[in-house]
């Protein structure tokens, strides 16, 4: 009977820390635990995720360590060369542990630059000195600067779209001969980069709450929106359930070529549809003016890790409405610059099944 079982498959997991911080010989994961009933009310669970979890619980009861057959790969997922690009990450669920990695290497970066001066990461905020970045629409503050109207006007030309495509080129040109991550120059200090984080409820699953806090208050994450969520389970106001159904306006219908009107689709899967609930491509749309600023101006780099069931299509369509909203383009055209990101290496997706 042995025989004829399969073997079973290896379980790949994304670093969720930093050797940079951590040391050489620690590497942190997160993993959830697959629990749920099948048709017939039988309780399934993963095999590879409980063993891990019952490895956890005796460890904490026994004091004792256990060793476990693992190796390393090479991520498909790596940073820019200079901690001076900025970023923007998109991690629902467990798809925020690579970004954990990033955002730690970046803190390591500034502990360097501050002489291994640092804040505990379990210390809490002062009074007066809450994170402003934290923006979900459940009572948390408001951004810095609230999302900007569309542009009016004509949409760009292909011309146009090609002379951003150009500026693009120069600012990723200027990006990959910064300075690398391994020589940290006295005078570089990482750019704030900007997490959209979304999961089920804000007290069941919001993973690295503490970090993501500290991190606001050292810099690392932008003060004003660097932390952006989207609890998909929790109750919503009615202002923002109404936000939830449509996500952001739609832009001037465009003329097909069989003369027909069309319009942006947006994906659901992630974030979208008119289930009432948020996600965060909803939150992407919802702070478009900020994206396109630090995408068409800042030669920011976007990552996107999580489940490829919908998400990855989901996010993509966000950000294509984002350049038509925010930067006049036509569909056509803010299709095409968001396939130009992946080509430039500024836009990359890990996504798993």
């Amino acid at each position: 009977m042995l025989e004829a079982a399969p073997p079973l498959r290896p379980r790949l997991f994304s670093a969720a820390s930093s050797q940079r911080l951590r040391g050489p010989a620690a590497a942190h994961l997160l993993v959830a635990l697959v629990s749920y009933k099948t048709p017939l009310q039988r309780r399934k669970t993963g095999l590879c995720s409980a063993y891990l979890g019952r490895l956890s619980s005796q460890e904490g009861r026994e004091g004792k360590e256990h060793l476990v057959a693992v190796w390393t790969e090479t991520g498909s997922m790596r940073l820019p060369r200079s901690p001076e690009t900025p970023l923007i990450l998109v991690g629902p669920g467990t798809g925020v542990a690579p970004f954990r990695a990033f955002l730690e290497e970046r803190y390591a970066v500034l502990l360097e630059l501050q002489g291994g001066k640092g804040t505990a990461l379990t210390q809490k905020p002062q009074p007066g000195q809450e994170p402003r970045g934290e923006q979900d629409g459940h009572g948390s503050s408001q951004p810095t600067q609230p999302p900007q109207p569309p542009l009016t006007g004509n949409r760009h030309s292909s011309q146009q779209l090609s002379r951003l495509q150009a500026g693009e080129q120069q600012q990723q040109q200027e990006h990959a001969q910064g300075p690398q991550v391994s020589g940290v120059s006295s005078n570089m200090r990482p750019a704030p980069c900007c997490l959209f984080f979304g999961c089920r409820g804000r007290e069941t699953d919001f993973y690295y709450r503490e970090q993501w806090e500290q991190y606001m208050r050292e810099g690392v994450l932008d003060p004003g929106c660097g932390l952006i969520t989207a609890f998909s389970r929790d109750p919503l106001k009615p202002a923002e359930a109404a936000a939830a159904t449509v996500a952001a306006p739609p832009p001037p219908p465009q003329e097909a070529r069989d003369g027909s009107p069309t319009a942006i689709a947006t994906a659901g899967g992630g974030g979208g549809g008119g289930s009432g609930k948020v996600y965060v491509t909803h939150r992407i749309r919802e702070y478009g003016a900020m994206l396109w600023r630090q995408l068409s101006e800042g030669g920011a780099v976007v990552f996107v890790s999580g489940s490829a069931k919908r998400m990855p299509e989901g996010v993509a369509a966000a950000f294509t409405d984002v350049a038509a909203q925010y930067g006049g383009l036509d569909p056509a055209a803010a299709a095409a610059f968001v396939r130009q990101l992946q080509l430039k290496g500024r836009y990359h997706v890990e996504a798993w099944s």
